[in-house]
């Protein structure tokens, strides 16, 4: 292998983009380059849409009774989950951005390396980034990237705050994996307010419509999501899509906090059907179905424990034959 090469200096230049501030960068980049950034993902590859008509997007949720059935609350509820996850990918994507507004330190054959270089945000620690290009068994051109920052001193070693792998040409054409460390941040001094602890895992997959997310948050909670939780996307291209989500609301019946677990398969207009479980802070568990049109008021809804009701039977109303034409949701139940 030929000794690696340096550019000149993007250092300056990333720690200062790394707080967001849209600073040039020096030097150009060459073919080798961008094939590398190419194994990165993008903020279109991992973020959620779950479409709903403008008026729900401002936040003009039906009232109940301006619903012939009801309103579809899970649905409208999803759609905050949705709003947690971006946040979540924002923040993977908010450090890869960064890297892929500035030329390289140094360039090996088959790598390479942004840094060391000061975080400007966090005194007295530094940052390095490194990607490797290899083959796996199979014959398949694989990226494997690390950001890893350390706490200046003798003796002080990187520790890898977010990793991932590629394979493929690029991200658009590709699937890849990505592990951000929340309590390595942490431990490195380098968390905001509402950074929590733990880690969160991203499998994505663009090579086939519809592509797909899965988010796993191993965490003590963050960004308005249930911990300990695999989260499904899966959309395609011509707007349509499925999920499955879980999220907590206060409690239909008495105090505290309801666990509800949604499968959702919906329309490029956002009409749907839905099967929802709960596990309800006083011990009840159960399950419930229910379809929406654009409007998220129900089509129909069959809910045999009344739970969506407030208890209340029977809680049933309009035909399933009016359920719009939609893929079958996933399991319940994660695999």
């Amino acid at each position: 292998m030929r000794s690696p090469t340096r550019c000149c200096s993007p250092l300056p230049a990333l720690a200062a983009l790394l707080l967001g501030a849209a600073l040039p960068a020096c030097g150009n980049y060459s073919t080798e380059d961008i094939r590398f950034y190419e194994a990165l993902p993008t903020r279109a590859d991992l973020r959620v849409e779950v479409p709903v008509s403008a008026d729900l997007a401002a936040g003009f949720a039906p009232a109940a009774a301006a619903c012939s059935i009801g309103s579809a609350d899970p649905w409208l509820e999803a759609r905050r989950t949705s709003d947690g996850i971006n946040t979540a990918v924002d923040r993977l994507i908010g450090l890869i951005d960064a890297v892929r507004r500035v030329p390289p330190t140094t360039r090996l054959d088959d790598g390479r390396i942004w840094g060391p270089f000061d975080d400007s945000k966090h005194p007295g620690v530094e940052m390095q980034v490194d990607i490797t290009r290899l083959t796996n068994p199979d014959g398949d051109l694989v990226h494997v990237y690390h950001f890893s920052a350390r706490r200046k001193g003798v003796g002080a070693v990187f520790t890898p705050i977010l990793s991932g792998t590629f394979v493929g040409p690029s991200a658009t054409y590709g699937h890849g994996t990505l592990e951000l460390d929340f309590t390595a941040i942490h431990d490195l001094g380098m968390q905001d307010a509402d950074t929590p602890r733990g880690r969160m895992d991203v499998t994505y997959d663009r090579t086939l419509d519809p592509r797909t997310i899965t988010l796993v948050l191993a965490t003590q909670g963050g960004f308005n999501l249930v911990q300990q939780f695999t989260y499904d996307y899966r959309g395609y291209r011509d707007g349509r899509g499925l999920f499955r989500y879980q999220f907590l609301k206060p409690a239909l019946l008495g105090g505290g906090l309801d666990t509800l677990t949604m499968s959702a398969s919906f329309a490029a207009d956002g009409a749907g059907r839905g099967e929802i479980g709960f596990a309800a802070a006083s011990g009840a568990t159960g399950s419930f179905s229910q379809c929406w049109g654009a409007d998220a008021c129900l089509t129909w809804r069959y809910d045999a424990q009344g739970y969506s009701c407030g208890g209340v039977l029977p809680c049933e109303g309009g035909a399933e034959s009016a359920c719009p034409a939609v893929l079958p949701p996933l399991p319940l139940d994660p695999p």
